[in-house]
């Protein structure tokens, strides 16, 4: 059943369910982002079958304050992803006609994160299961900061063993850096600097790997736009180095300039901090997030001012590429998904949803005791029917995250 409210909001779930119906009546089945809608609409209406104890009643108004408090930075996320959305709606599907993907973007771009279900842990932590994320970090602030979480959730643990059992094991921070690409050579640049990094681990000197205390790297690539229109293109690397590192032999050997830098006390904040800076949000998509940039005297043009025709290369450059690798004993490190595993011992208290350029948390039912008494029936006359107040039986808990 579908509320009045949602029905009226072109955003909902509920409405773009109703209006897909409403347009293939004769249709056999939904296409993919009419189901999370289908799904979506059903959890709008979980809050209203929740029933919850006074112990969790209370503690689920502190999350929901700490929920809707998150959600004023999550808010300012959401409209800088739809305004990449109507970017590429406007500009750049009419140029790839051909391209399915690339038609249905905008779409997932703005159902990402827009509602979710509300749960605790049983360590009394609360996660949100969204219904749908767009899965891509390039576009999405939300999807940078996942994948920047799930990296330092991955390496921190190996980082500081290696820290713990080696003899002299340092950790470093590097940029390598390359002449800027011009346009239209993106794609085969991108793939020609990771080569060109792992050669620099394998190159061998009087019979031995010239950087043989280099164990371990973990590298993220970048390539925003150059104030001259063309491709910055470089790596972000974490080295694991056992020992000391010469700095001129490294820059000599790569042959373009390198920044380094020790973390001279690996602790998990410290690693946490480098980390975030390894894997940084990749391109700066609208004006106001290079005010800082434009003061140290950098006109380079965020993604909302690029030209479609760039805008293309960068994306087709980027498709089915890995921009982070791991090398030696980082590699092949298992990722989690953040929430992921033992949803089966979350106790689900409420939903969250985007709405009038903010987050909005509803919370299931307070305990009886907690709920005025209401005596109004619908037929007007003593003993008549009430009206029912809750929706028709639905799924016990939502589907785990994506």
């Amino acid at each position: 059943m579908i509320g009045a409210a949602a029905a009226a909001d072109p955003l909902s779930p509920g409405y773009q369910l109703g209006r897909w119906l409403y347009l293939h009546p004769n249709a056999r089945r939904l296409p993919g982002h009419i189901e999370q809608a289908a799904r979506a609409a059903e959890r709008h209406q979980l809050a209203r079958r929740i029933h919850l104890s006074q112990a969790r009643y209370e503690l689920a108004q502190k999350i929901k304050a700490l929920e809707e408090a998150d959600g004023l930075a999550r808010a300012e996320r959401r409209a800088i992803e739809r305004r990449v959305a109507d970017y590429i709606e406007q500009h750049i599907a009419p140029l790839a006609e051909g391209d399915r993907t690339l038609r249905e973007l905008p779409e997932h771009l703005r159902a990402c994160r827009t509602t979710g279900a509300l749960g605790i842990r049983p360590d009394q932590s609360h996660l949100v299961a969204w219904d749908a994320k767009c899965g891509q970090a390039k576009l999405c602030p939300d999807e940078a900061r996942e994948e920047a979480h799930r990296i330092q959730r991955a390496y921190i643990p190996e980082l500081l063993r290696q820290v713990k059992e080696g003899r002299d094991t340092r950790i470093y921070y590097a940029v390598l850096t390359m002449p800027n690409v011009a346009p239209g050579k993106l794609h085969q640049a991108k793939r020609a600097m990771f080569r060109r990094f792992r050669a620099l681990l394998r190159k061998r000197a009087r019979g031995r790997r010239r950087f043989s205390e280099i164990t371990g790297a973990l590298v993220t690539q970048e390539d925003p736009m150059g104030a001259d229109g063309a491709w910055n293109v470089h790596l972000n690397a974490v080295l694991v180095v056992e020992g000391w590192l010469d700095y001129r032999e490294l820059r000599e050997a790569w042959h373009w300039n390198v920044e380094l830098k020790r973390v001279r006390a690996p602790t998990v904040e410290a690693l946490a901090r480098t980390l975030r800076e390894l894997v940084k949000y990749p391109v700066r998509m609208v004006a106001e997030k290079s005010q800082a940039k434009a003061a140290e005297g950098s006109a380079a043009p965020p993604m909302l001012e690029w030209a479609p025709t760039k805008w293309l290369e960068w994306w087709y450059a980027n498709k089915g590429f890995r921009r982070t690798r791991s090398y030696g004993c980082l590699y092949a490190i298992q990722q989690d998904e953040e929430g992921a595993g033992a949803l089966e011992d979350v106790e689900w208290i409420g939903t969250v949803a985007y709405r009038a350029g903010g987050y909005h948390v509803t919370l299931g039912r307070p305990p009886l005791d907690l709920i005025p008494d209401h005596k109004s029936t619908t037929s007007g006359a003593p003993g008549g029917p009430r009206e029912p107040t809750t929706d028709p039986p639905g799924p016990s808990r939502p589907a785990p995250p994506d």
